[in-house]
């Protein structure tokens, strides 16, 4: 399973509370971190229409875990 923590907040990928959460990062520029190593990884939120969604940071795939989603070699 996934985290992230977006502010003081750790969500997990399925938390019916994520999809506000990350709406609310969005328009406050608040930096979500994907929790899959210690400190975290900066991630992004990207809208689409009215939905948003978490999406890799630009150039952070090879640090992610290698178990975690957002893993690129």
């Amino acid at each position: 399973m996934t985290y992230f923590k977006i502010g003081d907040t750790a969500y997990s990928a399925d938390d019916p509370h994520l999809s506000e959460a990350l709406a609310t990062a969005y328009a406050s520029q608040t930096t979500p971190r994907c929790l899959c190593r210690d400190g975290g990884i900066e991630m992004g939120i990207a809208k689409r229409g009215a939905i948003y969604v978490i999406k890799p940071g630009r150039q952070t795939g090879a640090q992610h875990s290698l178990d975690c989603e957002f893993y690129e070699p």
